[in-house]
């Protein structure tokens, strides 16, 4: 058997190391173009690895990097090193080494497969389409004009026409992303076209990304699709970027994605209000504009989540694996602080733990919101069109999550455990544990949160008759309508007449008319005091004319509600003088509904109007209503309170008698409220002085 020290390490054919300079010092990218994998090594590794071509053996190698490079290291170093090489796949193999890898990733790969089913990741999930690099060849030659300083200023006042654009049609670009992100009037071809017209946003995206990491010199073996927080995605392997020295190309490949992305918006944006509305193009267009640009790019440049934001605060800050070494870095400070357990520090220079300590944190927070946010959208989103499965999908997304974390997280106990064990004996033991209890017992419920709600029954009743009454007093002039008519909202009822309102409207008209001309003579002459006095007299004039024409208005009597015309011989009270807040007529709504809770009466003064009520209907267990309280009633009767609640009226009207239950949301307190509540309802304190 060969001796590691005799061994003459080569490394691996087409092996690429790039230099790379930057803050913190001088940096090594080496490449494995057969593998597609990139390591960083120190300026002492490079030098060790320069001198790795085959013909020198450990020590020899130790030898020239001393004689060379003033580098002191021990044949016994660089045989470890190399065998860390040759784990990565870096420096060659024997053959023996060969198949105790091959056999060591075939056991791997066994485990994982095993485990498969309980270790995916369902915050980002990967899959491969291809090798896109000789296609990207081809379209990089007509497309070079892309990169030019040209296309670039064009590019950049399109994105100042695009916000212009936007703005001015605000309301509709506002309604637009509103409909479209809670799918209120969204039809399943109208999903259709959007995941389409997203899919092809994405994809000249990530070719934006791969193009421009191919007009830089690099390569590109990998595009895809992806899950991230549950959401599609596409993406495009843009990692041999690293291996570029300057630090502006890596910043223009992770920017080229959102750059050419606001640029088709833009464009899109022109067509949509240069098309006729409702043609294809202008629909296609307004989609464009609703699913691409400044959003979306904001999104995308978000630095808590790895999409372009990520790389490119990486590259900024040139530390490679950001997020994957802030997030090992805060598991150490968990085990070691908080579970104190006895670990490993990450290496890290002081700048990198600063930053790590920053962005875990607010990375690890902002991924909960967001996971949290999703979730919520989901239930009330897809829960509106799925009604209860939705809590399936929930429940299976969260069983998932725990079993990922579940190996992990049994494992830690185990360390922890242990750790404890041997810190805790005896007494010390005991009084954690008690410690621990009591506060479980005593503290938590002043933290854990509760909502206080007021529960009944139900019973479904007919909107009250609307009594319409004169808001003037007047001759009943006309009449519109007769019994039984079916009127709609605002339609007219009756007509009232009020000579002594008409003759006020008609002097005041008659008084701002010569006020006006009296002005207009004024100025005509060049008497601005005259003017100015009959300026002063018109406004007031003016103001008393307004609130006459609003009374005037009045007389003509309209329904408030669409409903049926109650009343007996209507018809015979034309002629009848009417006082202000007389009754004309009545009107009944067909359509109309409302629920009367019943409450019981220990809620007297805790319901009010304004609070939130939810309820179900016992022969519909699938609609869900929620509406405002309208009207408690002042005394309880029987030992009940009544609430009444309209039923929203843009969905299926239950017929009056149905029955169901309900629940009205009071407050919101903490477990501690609700237990000392709990007590002074059920024991009577009162005996107790």
């Amino acid at each position: 058997m060969t001796n590691a020290l005799d061994a003459r390490p080569r490394l691996q054919e087409g092996v690429k190391l790039v230099r790379r300079e930057h803050a913190a010092g001088v940096q090594y990218v080496v490449k494995l173009p057969a593998e597609g994998k990139y390591f960083q090594f120190g300026e002492s590794e490079a030098r060790l690895l320069q001198l790795m071509d085959g013909s020198r053996s450990c020590e020899q190698v130790a030898g020239a990097a001393l004689d060379e490079h003033g580098l002191a290291v021990s044949a016994g170093q660089v045989a470890d090193f190399v065998h860390r090489l040759k784990r990565l796949g870096v420096v060659e193999r024997t053959p023996s080494e060969k198949h105790l890898m091959l056999m060591e990733r075939m056991r791997g790969q066994r485990k994982i497969r095993s485990r498969r089913r309980s270790q995916g990741s369902l915050l980002r999930l990967r899959f491969s389409i291809g090798d896109p690099d000789e296609w990207f060849n081809r379209m990089l030659g007509p497309l070079r004009w892309m990169w030019t300083p040209g296309f670039v200023a064009f590019s950049a006042a399109m994105f100042v026409v695009y916000p212009i654009i936007v703005v001015a049609r605000g309301g509709r670009v506002w309604g637009g992303t509103a409909a479209l992100y809670t799918l209120n009037g969204i039809t399943v071809a109208d999903l259709v076209t959007v995941y389409l017209v997203t899919l092809v946003i994405g994809a000249i995206h990530e070719i934006g990304h791969g193009l421009t990491t191919k007009a830089f010199g690099g390569e590109v073996h990998e595009i895809g699709a992806m899950m991230l927080y549950f959401s599609p995605a596409l993406f495009c392997n843009t990692n041999d970027a690293w291996t570029f020295e300057r630090r502006s190309h890596r910043l223009w490949v992770t920017f080229a994605g959102p750059w050419i992305e606001v640029f088709l918006t833009a464009v899109a944006a022109v067509v949509w209000i240069m098309t006729e509305p409702g043609t294809f193009p202008n629909r296609i267009a307004f989609l464009t504009v609703l699913v691409g640009g400044f959003a979306a790019v904001l999104a995308n440049l978000n630095p808590f989540i790895p999409l372009d934001g990520y790389y490119a605060l990486s590259d900024w800050l040139e530390i490679s694996n950001l997020r994957r070494r802030s997030f090992e870095y805060w598991g150490w400070l968990m085990r070691r602080y908080a579970l104190g357990m006895d670990v490993v520090e990450p290496r890290a220079t002081p700048r990198e733990k600063r930053v790590f300590l920053a962005y875990g944190g607010l990375a690890a927070a902002y991924s909960v919101f967001l996971m949290a946010v999703s979730l919520l959208w989901l239930i009330l989103v897809i829960g509106r069109f799925i009604g209860p499965w939705v809590w399936l999908i929930v429940g299976f997304i969260g069983l998932k999550v725990i079993l990922q974390l579940s190996g992990r997280a049994r494992s830690i106990a185990a360390a922890a455990a242990a750790t404890w064990r041997s810190a805790f004996h005896g007494r010390h033991r005991r009084l954690v544990i008690a410690g621990g209890s009591l506060f479980l017992i005593v503290g938590l419920p002043f933290i854990v949160p509760w909502t206080f709600r007021a529960r009944g029954d139900l019973t479904v009743a007919s909107v009250p008759r609307i009594q319409i009454r004169a808001e003037v007093e007047g001759i009943l002039d006309g009449l519109h309508v007769r019994e039984g008519d079916l009127v709609q909202a605002g339609q007219p009822i009756a007509t009232l007449w009020n000579p002594d309102l008409m003759d006020e409207l008609s002097q005041l008209d008659s008084r701002a008319a010569r006020l006006r001309v009296d002005r207009a003579s004024a100025e005509a002459r060049g008497d601005l005091s005259a003017a100015g006095t009959a300026t002063a007299l018109l406004r007031e004039t003016e103001k008393e004319l307004s609130i006459s024409r609003a009374r005037a208005a009045r007389v003509h009597v309209r329904s408030p509600i669409r409903g049926v015309v109650l009343g007996q011989r209507i018809s015979e009270r034309i002629g009848e003088r009417l006082d202000d807040g007389d009754l004309i007529v009545e009107v009944a709504s067909p359509e109309l509904r409302q629920v009367r809770i019943r409450v019981r009466q220990s809620q007297f003064g805790l319901v009010e109007e304004g609070q939130t009520a939810r309820f179900k209907l016992r022969a519909r267990p699938d609609l869900k209503y929620i509406s405002p309280v309208t009207s408690v009633a002042p005394a309880a009767e029987d030992g009940w309170l009544v609430v009444e609640v309209p039923i929203p009226g843009d969905g299926w009207m239950p017929s009056p008698g149905m029955t169901g239950t309900a629940k009205i949301i009071l407050w919101r307190g903490t477990v501690a409220e609700a237990i000392g509540r709990a007590f002074r309802q059920t024991v009577r304190t009162d005996l107790w002085l």
